[in-house]
């Protein structure tokens, strides 16, 4: 029982095992960070991209209420036609007045605006357009609202909203991170491999120079290493070997 404990210590108490642990470990890392740093990159820029889309939107929107002056119902009409041909059905317009009492919207069954109110008009509110994201149970999705806060051309207050649903861009975001997840393990496996190779690899002169110090006994010490001639660290430790193998036979030659 106790040797089928140590069994796990021991797959690691190699250099070769440490090397390729240690390498897969850092690729593992590696890869993570990349992975990460991609995500939050395409993340950003699809939000940036969603916004600047809604923040144009939301001025054309006003433009068209403005059109069509005091006309709110056959403006609303006008677009639930216009976007009830869009097959995605992903983009909302809205309209509230000062109280947050709903004027437009594209959308016969709104849940946005069934549980979401604009906040109270402030003198600061009119310089730009306001980004939020909400989520709608009914819906089921999560949504990106662009509201701008203005005063129509009759002298209405109001808050016009552009809404855009999220979910496209979920399930975008989830793909991604399946991607990630498969590269991850695909790096993982990869770099083990590798590394395993190269860890065999370099550690075979070590090998060599283990098996050829069996040989060498009290009756042969007449035999050397060999040398590759790469001149690396492991030639540099045979020939300091092979040295001190030649002071030993000296010593034995004159002890004998």
């Amino acid at each position: 029982m106790s040797s089928v404990n140590r069994n796990p210590r021991r797959r690691f108490s190699t250099i070769g095992a440490r090397l390729t642990l240690w390498g897969t470990v850092v690729t593992f890392g590696a890869c993570a960070a990349l992975c990460a740093a991609l995500y939050a990159g395409v993340s950003m820029t699809l939000h940036e991209e969603i916004d600047n889309f809604l923040k144009g939107e939301v001025y054309e929107f006003l433009s068209s209420v403005n059109h069509h002056r005091g006309d709110d119902s056959s403006l609303e009409q006008e677009f639930r036609r216009e976007l009830g041909d869009r097959a995605l059905g992903d983009l909302a317009f809205r309209l509230f007045d000062a109280q947050g009492r709903l004027l437009i919207s594209s959308e016969p069954d709104d849940f946005v605006a069934a549980t979401w109110r604009p906040a109270a008009l402030e003198s600061d509110d009119y310089a730009s357009p306001s980004f939020e994201t909400v989520w709608v149970p009914q819906a089921g999705r999560s949504y990106r609202l662009c509201n701008l806060h203005a005063k129509l051309d009759d002298g209405r207050e109001c808050v016009a909203q552009a809404g855009y649903s999220l979910a496209r861009m979920t399930e975008s975001l989830a793909r991604f991170r399946s991607i990630c997840v498969l590269a991850l393990i695909a790096s993982v496996l990869i770099a083990f491999g590798v590394g395993r190779f190269l860890a065999t690899r370099s550690l075979r002169p070590i090998r060599i120079i283990t098996a050829g110090a069996h040989l060498i006994g009290a009756d042969h010490l007449e035999r050397r290493l060999p040398v590759s001639g790469s001149g690396d660290e492991l030639d540099q430790l045979i020939v300091t070997l092979n040295d001190f193998l030649a002071r030993i036979e000296r010593y034995v030659s004159q002890l004998r």
